[in-house]
């Protein structure tokens, strides 16, 4: 959903969507997130590149914890 966010900000500028989105939906928007640093720091560029090591930060320690729930190999 980020890249078309972007694509879309590169395309029409001056819609960019946490610009026009009615405030009260940004809760929804950052409980999904985690938390608002996410919008908000994509908010000021609109790039995936500026959100993404943190939006994957904890993609391996995930991975190695849940290992030992998986029912298949």
């Amino acid at each position: 959903q980020f890249h078309v966010m972007e694509v879309a900000a590169a395309l029409y500028p001056d819609k960019k969507v946490f610009d026009h989105a009615d405030k009260g939906r940004f809760n929804m928007f950052d409980k999904v997130s985690g938390s608002d640093f996410i919008r908000k720091e994509f908010s000021q560029q609109h790039r995936f590149s500026d959100i993404q090591s943190y939006w994957t930060k904890d993609e391996e320690s995930f991975k190695k914890l849940s290992k030992k729930y998986y029912l298949y190999k």
